[in-house]
């Protein structure tokens, strides 16, 4: 099976759960279905362009894992620190990011998401992306912003506090 029939198998999987699950959301409330029904609006417009990357070429320059975006990107985007990466070097990367992941969800459980969040994303980008700290800094205020609008603002959402915060 080649690479194209996998992609197409595997969006005409996704756009099937993503029909069965605007079918079987009826019983929901208003509040309760405008996430749902975001997600399901955001999964198929990702699944058009997706399709609008495979069947007009000169549009594969959306798609990350094209030619043209590979040929794009710094050579240094697949290594680390300008290196190729070894067995070793891809090891510990893995684990690494085991370590950052590990610490967001242990900051989740004991402050809460909305202070995690941009305090660890400050941090990562910061130290793993190595961007400048006012490009960290303007990164996980305006994810914070827009988790905070999205979320409490408009959907009335509120997540629950951490756990030195009860």
């Amino acid at each position: 099976m080649s690479k194209r029939s996998r992609e197409l198998l595997f969006m005409g999987g996704l756009a099937a759960y993503m029909v069965v699950m605007l079918l079987t959301d009826t019983d929901l409330s208003a509040k309760t279905l405008a996430y749902p029904r975001a997600i399901i609006i955001v999964t198929f417009i990702l699944l058009g362009l997706k399709l609008l990357t495979m069947f007009v070429p000169a549009m594969s320059f959306l798609d990350p894992g094209s030619r043209e975006a590979a040929q794009k990107a710094p050579k240094e985007a697949d290594t680390l620190a300008g290196k190729e990466e070894t067995g070793t070097a891809k090891k510990w990367t893995f684990w690494i990011l085991l370590a950052w992941l590990s610490t967001f969800a242990l900051a989740i459980y004991l402050i809460g998401f909305l202070p995690a969040m941009p305090i660890w994303l400050f941090l990562f980008t910061f130290f793993i992306s190595k961007l400048s700290p006012v490009k960290s800094l303007l990164i996980s205020l305006g994810m914070l912003a827009g988790v905070y609008a999205a979320f409490v603002l408009f959907l009335n959402m509120y997540f629950p506090a951490g756990l030195l915060f009860r």
